[in-house]
């Protein structure tokens, strides 16, 4: 039936008042409040839940109140009033934009927008607030509501639905939520960070005694220099390198068995080593690396050796790409040489 406006404070702050005809012929009205945010010269139309004239001034007076503070700063009041699936995916949006750009994997976008999943749920738990109410809530009770989650809609089956989720799963989705948080509070859509602790991890392994690591590779080294035979330090010569592979960057065994000469590349900040790792049903684990001077003089020194121990049978990079291939064979390394893992680890 038309629009009515009611200006409040001049230039700063209105209400609308809407009418129209029902198909009863009766007469439904709502209130939509309008705030003039001079700095970033916009209007932020906000839809009241009043039913009275009287009651929505009072309701816009209120609104406008708490947000002061953000329309003197230049935040776009009407976006921050949006709700939290708004900002999940204008976020991923912006995480696919770097996936698309080469500053994360397409896995690393996917792994984050899974992350977040658990931080929705519990929002939802608590009412859908706004972040910044969410905050104490999140950092008292998360870890205890995660804990109590089961894995029903995952895709564990059997007896793994009971089982509690790991320290290290609860830990990645903490990290990528107080990402999230963090880019709120740089657009303007929250004011606090989330502070909760991560939690300790048991490590399943012992790591290889540090005392132990210098007497381990002086055994090796004497044994490729004493080889009875030149299979025998081809293969040893494999085994050490891979130790001091493992133990300047941390890679995986299936990393190891995997690289090829071909993922070894010269870029302006130094060598590049590209590392995949299992594969599954749509996507590989893979990541890219800057190796350090000395790891790339391990690998070059271990291409050399290659080079000359493989002349009298035609080794090259192309014919045999698997940096750790057998003697011979130019296939990918499935097992390490056990009789030379054991001797070495007992000496």
């Amino acid at each position: 039936m038309g629009t009515k406006t009611h200006p409040i404070l001049h230039g700063r702050l209105s209400v609308y008042e809407r009418s129209w005809e029902t198909k009863n012929r009766g007469t439904q009205t709502s209130f939509v409040c309008s705030i003039w945010q001079p700095k970033i010269k916009k209007k932020a139309r906000i839809t009241l839940k009043s039913r009275t004239l009287n009651d929505a001034k009072i309701e816009a007076v209120e609104i406008y109140n708490k947000h002061s503070q953000q329309i003197d700063e230049g935040v776009d009041v009407a976006v921050r009033r949006k709700r939290l699936p708004y900002f999940i995916a204008e976020f991923m949006e912006f995480q696919q934009g770097r996936a698309v750009r080469g500053q994360i994997t397409e896995h690393r976008a996917r792994c984050i927008g899974s992350y977040l999943k658990s931080f929705e749920r519990f929002w939802e738990a608590k009412g859908c607030l706004p972040l910044d109410d969410l905050q104490p809530f999140y950092e008292r009770d998360f870890i205890q509501w995660r804990n109590s989650n089961t894995r029903e809609k995952l895709r564990w089956k059997g007896d793994n639905v009971n089982r509690p989720l790991a320290n290290r799963t609860i830990n990645g989705e903490i990290v990528t939520h107080k990402m999230f948080v963090r880019w709120c509070v740089q657009r303007g859509y929250a004011t606090k960070l989330l502070e909760c602790e991560e939690l300790l991890l048991e490590k399943a392994n012992q790591p290889f005694p540090e005392k132990n690591y210098k007497k381990l590779t002086t055994i090796a080294q004497k044994d490729i220099q004493n080889s009875r035979s030149k299979r025998h330090q081809w293969s040893a010569q494999n085994y050490y390198h891979t130790i001091l592979l493992m133990n300047r960057i941390g890679c995986r065994v299936v990393e190891i068995k995997n690289l090829q000469w071909s993922h070894i590349t010269q870029i302006k900040d130094g060598t590049q080593l590209y590392l995949w790792g299992k594969k599954g049903r749509d996507r590989i684990k893979e990541r890219w690396i800057i190796i350090p001077p000395r790891v790339a003089e391990y690998l070059e020194r271990l291409r050399e050796y290659k080079r000359v121990a493989g002349e009298e049978w035609g080794w090259n990079e192309e014919d045999y790409p698997y940096i750790f291939s057998r003697w011979q064979k130019a296939t990918r390394q499935v097992y390490f040489d056990t009789e030379i893992r054991t001797r070495w680890m007992k000496e």
